[in-house]
């Protein structure tokens, strides 16, 4: 079995994800299984894998194969962020690090209309079969590795530790300042840690009150087990499962001078029980052997990548003796593009898991070699009629005389330079068959920049395609610019076309949308929570813009569109109440790093000696005209709002200050991030411009706020980065605090350049 493993964070090599792909090959080797590291989906697609891992749940699934989630962070850490649960909804499949965060994907998922998946084994960040356990040292020292990303997580412990013990820390360097103990940082390539923890004897496996609650341990745990290490942990239910009375508790909610005591009791013990200590060891590598390691968790995934592919209609859906399966018949629109574009729209449609599939060809225009590609797909489908149409430039016209050609029970539209996944087709009638009262049943999109040098927003890496809309239209405020459902993401009942519904409206826009408002009063819509439609989308050439007229023409559309649609009633959406406050990231880092949200306003230094920095990259961004403004504006998408400028040159371990200059304009919180380029040093805060204070930070002595006239807000960050380059970003986030979110065009924010300047 050849695995796609998705590296989600390629750009910064000391990352848990980046050590677990590693012990992932090893453990894939001796199991007979192929392991590609990719990072885009071109990556993935040229792999051909399988099956793709999504190690992080920023990533989502963006190819036709089967993608399956591991879920080892707390629902804490991404439930409340719209873009990370847009990509955990659009995975095939879950491998789940505990029946907590199954849970909340089993629910998530329900609450959207999709029957999630969910792997009923052991899954969980471990590491390979490192052999049994060795003698513990003479001397053993404590062992503790941590990148420490969301602060300087048990920092008092640490500093006690520092003074009494052999200890030995080892990460960046800004994560252990000021530490007599600290060794630098291992290499992440799947073995180094394994083996410090071995040559030290001890191992100290501290967790996140997060981790805890989900009940899902960090590596740290299976990486000493596997070293054959004393194991130092804190004490909750799945140490006390599956390793019981071969580890140390220590009480981790205790003060940290409790747990001090604790880690010195469990030390002297250990000195003093050397015999002791040693059997202990051994007895957690033995119960690590047995259950834990990687290889045993990986062994059962072919089978549940198969249930997987099932589940999704991935394999050839037939009829049964029972069951006929009906036909679906999908208008295909040709005349703007060649016949080699026309021949993937077709390959795409043969290539679907269900089987009875019509085509009615609707020509408005010549298309040289047209002919030879029917031909030449023609025994697939069920029958291909081809149509020819008046050219007249009313774009209804070719989509009004598809409807009216139509034949079979069901339909659905795909245009010539467009394409499904092969379980496109089965998972809409799946869902039509689980729910006989739907008469319009839709998919999510994905976008795909097709030509070359051109990308989608992914801040890391060179990605061609994103997850454009994964999410149930509510039909409120319903335009052409303000929908989610894609022109060939669909397929509806042909009973539902009545004399009424065949009129061609004869307008020369958006005609895919109008067609959907009409069919909103006519049926029952279902939605299947999958991505399986591809946008082709052509940046550079713009020849699939479906407006290509002036503003006044533009103008002129929407009011006619508009107009033509007064009468139809739509569905009220109503729905029960979402919860609310149970999931808080930053609640979550405070119960460990004891950060609070700023309540006071901190006063801004002044920056005389300062130096402007060029805005760089911007996203829905448009230029102001009072001293070189820009307007961060809101739109109506699911998408970030941000300005980056990378590249700043910096002195290293030389303390910066970055000033933003804003005002709101229908939005007034905005986020300022700034890091430098290795991201071993970060600091972020939001602010609330239009109550002039700090939302959150994190760090209050390195944010403050305060008025640059009656308009403008003096927002500042500073940080000491470890690196020669520095990064800025400054982003509008909604009144919860999400950076990725759908706007309303509600407003934005005026924002000058950034000023950044170095304090020795």
């Amino acid at each position: 079995m050849r695995i796609a493993v998705i590296n989600p964070f390629p750009n910064v090599p000391q990352v848990a994800e980046a050590e677990w792909i590693r012990r992932f090959g090893a453990a894939c080797d001796r199991l007979g299984f192929e392991p590609v590291e990719v990072i885009t989906s071109d990556d993935i697609l040229r792999c051909n894998p399988d099956c793709v891992l999504a190690t992080h749940e920023v990533s989502a699934k963006l190819t036709e194969f089967p993608t399956l989630g591991l879920h080892w962070n707390p629902p804490d850490f991404f439930a409340e962020d719209p873009a990370r649960c847009k990509a955990v909804l659009s995975l095939d499949g879950h491998l789940c690090g505990s029946k907590s965060i199954a849970d909340w994907i089993n629910d998530f998922s329900v609450g959207h209309g999709k029957r999630a998946v969910i792997h009923d084994g052991l899954m969980l960040p471990s590491t390979p079969d490192f052999g049994p356990a060795r003698s513990l040292p003479s001397e053993p020292a404590i062992f503790y590795a941590g990148i420490h990303w969301d602060g300087s997580r048990h920092g008092e412990i640490f500093r006690a530790l520092d003074t009494h013990v052999s200890l030995r820390l080892y990460g960046p360097p800004t994560a252990w300042a000021n530490h007599h103990a600290y060794r630098g940082s291992l290499p992440f390539d799947g073995v180094s840690i394994v083996e410090a923890i071995r040559d030290a004897g001890i191992a100290l496996c501290l967790h996140k009150s997060a981790h805890r609650r989900a009940n899902c341990p960090t590596m740290r745990l299976f990486e000493a087990a596997a070293a054959g290490a004393l194991i130092i942990t804190d004490d909750f239910e799945f140490p006390r499962y599956w390793l019981r009375d071969s580890v140390l508790y220590v009480k981790a909610d205790s003060a940290p001078n409790m747990v001090v005591r604790q880690i010195l009791s469990h030390l002297e013990w250990a000195r003093h029980n050397s015999e002791a200590a040693s059997r202990l060891a051994k007895r957690s590598n033995e119960l690590f052997r047995q259950n834990l390691n990687l290889e045993r968790m990986l062994r059962s995934l072919p089978e549940f990548v198969d249930q997987v592919r099932k589940r999704r209609s991935m394999v050839l859906v037939e009829a049964t003796k029972h069951e006929i399966q009906p036909v679906v018949e999908y208008i295909v629109r040709v005349g703007l593009r060649p016949a080699k574009t026309v021949a993937r729209a077709l390959a795409s449609l043969a290539a679907q898991t269900y089987q009875d599939i019509a085509i009615v060809l609707v020509q408005f225009h010549p298309v040289p070699g047209l002919d030879a590609v029917v031909d030449e797909f023609r025994s697939r489908f069920r029958w291909i009629r081809h149509i020819v149409v008046p050219n007249n430039g009313i774009r209804s016209t070719s989509w009004w005389a598809g409807l009216k050609a139509l034949t079979a029970d069901y339909f659905a539209m795909l245009d010539d330079d467009d394409s499904l996944f092969p379980n496109h087709v089965a998972s809409l009638m799946d869902h039509f068959r689980r729910n006989p009262k739907c008469g319009f049943v839709y998919s999510g999109l994905i976008k795909y920049e097709e030509e070359p040098s051109h990308y989608v927003d992914a801040p890391q890496f060179y990605e061609r395609r994103q997850i454009y809309v994964l999410s149930e239209e509510d039909f409120r405020n319903i335009s052409p610019m303000n929908n989610v459902i894609g022109n060939h993401s669909w397929i509806c009942r042909r009973s539902l076309l009545d004399n009424d519904m065949l009129v061609d409206p004869e307008i020369e826009w958006a005609e895919d949308v109008y067609f959907t408002v009409l069919m909103a009063e006519r049926a029952q819509f279902g939605f299947t929570a999958m991505a399986t439609a591809l946008w082709h989308w052509r940046s550079a050439t713009k020849d699939n813009w479906s407006l290509s007229h002036s503003n006044a023409t533009a103008e002129a559309s929407l009011a006619r569109w508009q107009d033509r649609l007064q009468a139809v009633r739509l569905p009220s959406h109503n729905r029960v109440p979402k919860s609310a406050g149970r999931y808080d990231l930053d609640k979550a880092l405070r119960e460990d790093l004891q950060l609070q949200s700023s309540k006071r306003v901190q006063v801004p230094q002044e920056l005389n000696e300062s130096s402007i920095v060029e805005f760089g990259r911007c996203e829905n961004v448009c230029l102001h005209f009072e001293r070189k403004a820009v307007y961060l504006e809101e739109d109506a998408s699911f998408s970030m709002h941000r300005i980056e400028q990378v590249g700043i040159p910096v002195v290293p371990k030389q303390s910066y200050t970055v000033e933003i200059v804003a005002r709101p304009r229908g939005r007034n919180q905005l986020r300022i991030e700034f890091r430098d380029r290795e991201q071993t040093a970060y600091a972020r805060a939001n602010f609330d411009l239009g109550e002039g204070r700090i939302v959150a930070s994190t760090s209050e002595e390195s944010v403050a706020v305060g008025p640059a006239d009656e308009d403008w807000v003096r927002c500042q960050l500073s940080l000491t980065p470890m690196s020669d380059e520095a990064i800025v970003t400054v982003t509008i986030v909604d009144h919860e605090g999400a950076v990725v979110y759908q706007g309303r065009g509600q407003g934005g924010i005026d924002i000058r350049p950034p000023i950044i300047v170095g304090r020795t």
